[in-house]
């Protein structure tokens, strides 16, 4: 038999609201040795995906959601329709 619990030791506790963006930047070498090891995979497209990552600033999902028919070459545009934010 355990000892009875008057209060909940987690009703004291102050979480404190946090923002949950990220933001990470590159160190020196980083993108080099990242380059580098992209390019010995398997799939040659590897390299040129993170490249097009770090260049647009999309997320993977956004990405590999990408169609011709959202690429207006003309105007070197790409309309991403749904994205993380909520926002095309």
């Amino acid at each position: 038999m355990g000892l009875p619990i008057r209060e909940n030791p987690i009703d004291r506790l102050n979480f404190k609201a946090t923002d949950r963006r990220r933001e990470r930047r590159l160190r020196d070498g980083e993108w080099q040795r990242l380059v580098e090891a992209a390019t010995l995979q398997k799939n040659k497209y590897v390299a040129a995906i993170i490249t097009f990552a770090v260049e647009t600033g999309m997320r993977r999902g956004e990405i590999l959601g990408v169609q011709w028919q959202h690429y207006m070459a003309s105007q070197r545009l790409l309309l991403i329709p749904e994205s993380k934010n909520g926002q095309a």
